[in-house]
Formats: C-alpha cells, structure tokens, sequence
C-alpha cells in the first residue's frame, strides 16, 4: 500500500493534485509517487512523496475518536409509522385470500419488516390501532391456514416463530416461568447447531426485558463459542445481532457483560473480521455472471451486526483492536470494501443508529453505517482526501 504522511493533516479542505510517477531500476519498490498541488499559491504543502508500507501497515498514528456523536436506534417517527402501515397492509393481503401465486413473497417481505420492527417496539405499545395481541393473533391465523391462503408451511412455520418473539415483547417482565425454563433448556442443548436462530431472538428480548438473569451471558457461553458459523449460519448470526442490539439499548451492557466473559471483546473482534470477509466473498462471487451464489437478506443483515457491534466495542477502553492501528485499519478497508460490493449487487445496508457525520457527496454510495465504521476505526484524521487529476 502507498502511505502520504504530512504535518498538514488533516487538511482543511481538499487539494487537487497531480500524480508524479517514476522509476529507478534495480531497486526494491522502484516505483516513487508524489502529489503535486495545481493551485501551489494556496496549497499547505509543496510536494507530499508517498511511502509503501505492507497492506494494513500503520506506524502507530492513528487515531480513534472517543467521542461517538451517534445516538443508539432513534428511527424518525414517519419511517415508523410508514413501516406499521406496511405491516398492517401485509397482514390484510393474505388474510383476504384474493392475492394469488405472491402469497410466499409478501410472508417473507412482511417477515422482514416484522424484524426492523420489533427491534423498537415498546412492550405495551400500539401499533397504529393494531395491538401486538391483534397482531400476534393475525400471523397466527395466517399460519394456520397457510394452505387456504396460499402460503408454503416453511413460511408458516416463519409466522408463528415471529408471533412468538412478539408475545415476548409484549409480556416483558411478565413472561411466566414455563416459557423461560423451555427456552432455557432449547439453549443448553448438547447438540446447539441445531437450535432455531428464534431462540436467539428470545434470549436478546428476555435479557433486555431482565437484564439481571443475564440471558445473552448463556447464549454466548452455550451457543457462540461452542459451534462454528458454517454449522448454523442463521442462529451465528442472530446471536451475534441480538449482542449488538443490546450493547446500544443498555450503554453500560458490554463493559459488564465484558467483565463476565473474559474472552468476550477478543473473540467478538475475531467474528466480526472473519464475517466481514465472508460478505466480500459472497457478494464478489455474486457478481460474476456464471455463479449461482446470490446475497441474502441474511447476509446484509449479518454485515449491518458486525459493523454496529464494532462501533459498540471502540466505546470500551483498552480493547485489542484499538492497541493494533494495522489491525483496524485493515478491518475497515474491508468494511469499506464488502459495502461497496453490496452496493453493486443492488443491495441496500441499512440501520437504525443515527449519524451526526458530515458525509460529502461523493461519497454518498457509501452506507452511512460503512462510513460511520470506517471512520471511527481508522480515526478521523485519514478521512481527509487529495483528489488526484
């Protein structure tokens, strides 16, 4: 990689360059670069001469704020109320039983929506008229009749599942003591790569509901570290999401949570690269014409988990990765990377923390989540950039 190192960083505006490129024979790394400024009167700099370092090399300069100007899953009231409205159309589309041969897409689109949603449910709230019980009462009934309606009995099964996580929303504390021991028992399995992702789900909800009876503390001792993303992808990466979720509900959750599992902050930074790098793989074989491989809504959803549970972990002090710049540095030229290819592939990454960043123009393919995690991993500083003509 070529590193440009000034005492003028970072810049105060953008400087237009020219690229100098020349040649000395017999040398290691032959190839010297220089940017010159057009405009030298107003430039900070006469010449800046790059230096090549190994790929994610830093010399231990940069910086990560420690001040997130971010609050945690504030989504604007319009955006609520459109997605309730969606929800309500979905779910009097199917029980009318007048659509044909969509039934299938509109279950899994009303599924989708039903996820965003319940991750800012208040737990008595209403819902647009339609109380969670009406709700739960409606999925219910679709599912139970999914062959009169027209819906697959995979996609009923999904239905009842997300009745079930939303009965949990809406009992809180409440939920009896009959529910959280089979729960319980689901996530001791001796076999937990065959455990449903919803049981994941449930253990975020109950945890958020009773933070006391630490209940993501048993799906990561019993679950995450005892299984490899390949054996169950879906419940993986739930798991990891429903951590993540809760690190920006509850401010104080992962110091804690931390401190109970000591190798907690190494191995979630050890998933987060290594489920990053699957995205950039996936997405990249997605690409090429002549392969089958296609990018889920799983996939963006697991890659939205990782970024927001990394931005979570730089609000610990001391934690590996900020000790290792190379490595942060690297991880966010991957970030960068596997958006930018979920881009390509029409794909939207989405999330409901809200950035207070200046994000230019140019730079506005970029999913605002990407950005903000590049960001603050590499430090604002490197942010800063010398357009080259």
């Amino acid at each position: 990689d070529l590193r440009l190192d000034s005492d003028h960083f970072p810049l105060q505006q953008d400087v237009r360059v020219q690229l100098e490129l020349s040649y000395q024979y017999g040398v290691e790394n032959g190839y010297e670069i220089a940017l010159l400024p057009v405009e030298l009167e107003t430039a900070p700099f006469s010449i800046l001469k790059g230096k090549w370092v190994k790929s994610g090399e830093a010399d231990g300069k940069l910086k990560t704020s420690r001040v997130l100007p971010f609050r945690h899953r504030v989504r604007r009231e319009a955006d609520r109320s459109a997605i309730i409205a969606d929800i309500q159309r979905g779910v009097t589309q199917l029980l009318s039983g007048r659509i044909k041969n969509r039934e299938d897409k509109i279950v899994v689109w009303l599924r989708h929506r039903l996820r965003e949603q319940r991750e800012n449910l208040d737990q008595a709230g209403e819902w647009g008229g339609l109380t969670i019980p009406d709700l739960v009462k409606h999925l219910l009934e679709i599912a139970n009749n999914h062959d009169r309606l027209g819906v697959s009995q995979n996609l009923a099964e999904d239905l009842k599942k997300e009745a079930f996580l939303l009965f949990l929303c809406a009992l809180g504390e409440q939920v009896s003591e009959t529910i959280t021991e089979s729960i319980r028992t689901k996530l001791n399995s001796d076999e937990p790569h065959l455990i449903s992702e919803h049981y994941a789900n449930a253990a975020g909800i109950l945890h958020r509901a009773k933070p006391d009876e630490c209940w993501l503390d048993q799906l990561w001792k019993k679950v995450v570290t005892r299984i490899e993303p390949y054996e169950n992808p879906q419940l993986y990466g739930e798991s990891i999401r429903e951590i993540s979720h809760t690190a920006w509900v509850f401010p104080d959750f992962l110091k804690d949570f931390a401190k109970r599992n000591p190798n907690f902050v190494q191995k979630s930074f050890q998933i987060i690269e290594r489920g990053v790098r699957d995205v950039v793989s996936k997405a990249t074989q997605a690409m090429d014409p002549d392969s089958e491989t296609e990018i889920s809504w799983g996939h963006i959803r697991g890659f939205q988990a990782c970024c927001e549970l990394v931005l979570a972990l730089l609000r610990l002090h001391d934690t590996p990765l900020v000790a290792n710049p190379s490595r942060m540095s690297q991880l966010a030229k991957s970030i960068r990377r596997a958006d930018c290819l979920l881009t390509k592939t029409e794909k939207e990454v989405r999330t409901s923390l809200h950035f207070e960043l200046d994000q230019s123009e140019e730079l506005d393919r970029v999913s605002s989540l990407a950005y903000a995690a590049s960001y603050y991993l590499v430090g604002h500083e490197t942010m800063n950039r010398a357009r080259i003509d």
